[in-house]
């Protein structure tokens, strides 16, 4: 064996050691990066305590009911005292983001048309009488 493939054969194997080590290190980090989702009642406990003594400092209690899973996020209906009906909300699952209104993404079916959407053209003054060049001086 000459004296090239033998270092060749050492570096391939501290690149590969090196590799091994590295993915038993920092695999768990990279594999098994779980959310840690809070439970519908503990998000439903956390948004209660949160808009009660944070947003409103005390001064009234809200009431927080239909706490679901909505894909990343969980959607509920908060009711605030003193205001008619009920508002949709979100938190997300880990309750650390609170999102207070949410707007559906959807596009309509149809383009609309371009004409729709430019102005109108401004159509041009009448001409009058003294802003009409003229090419003979008037007679008298």
């Amino acid at each position: 064996m000459d004296k090239n493939t033998f270092s060749l054969r050492i570096l391939l194997v501290f690149l590969v050691g090196l590799s091994l080590g590295f993915l038993l290190t920092q695999a768990d980090h990279y594999l098994n990066k779980k959310k840690h989702y809070l439970s519908m009642n503990k998000l439903t406990q956390r948004v209660t305590k949160y808009v009660d003594e944070e947003m409103f400092k005390g001064r009234v209690k809200v009431k927080i009911s239909e706490m679901q899973p909505f894909g990343s996020v969980a959607k509920f209906k908060i009711q605030i005292p003193g205001q008619n009906g009920t508002y949709t909300s979100y938190v997300t699952r880990e309750g650390n983001f609170l999102f207070p209104q949410g707007y559906e993404i959807k596009f309509s079916a149809k383009p609309t048309p371009k004409a729709a959407i430019t102005s109108q053209p401004t159509q041009k003054p009448a001409a009058t009488p003294s802003s009409q060049p003229t090419s003979k001086p008037k007679a008298k």
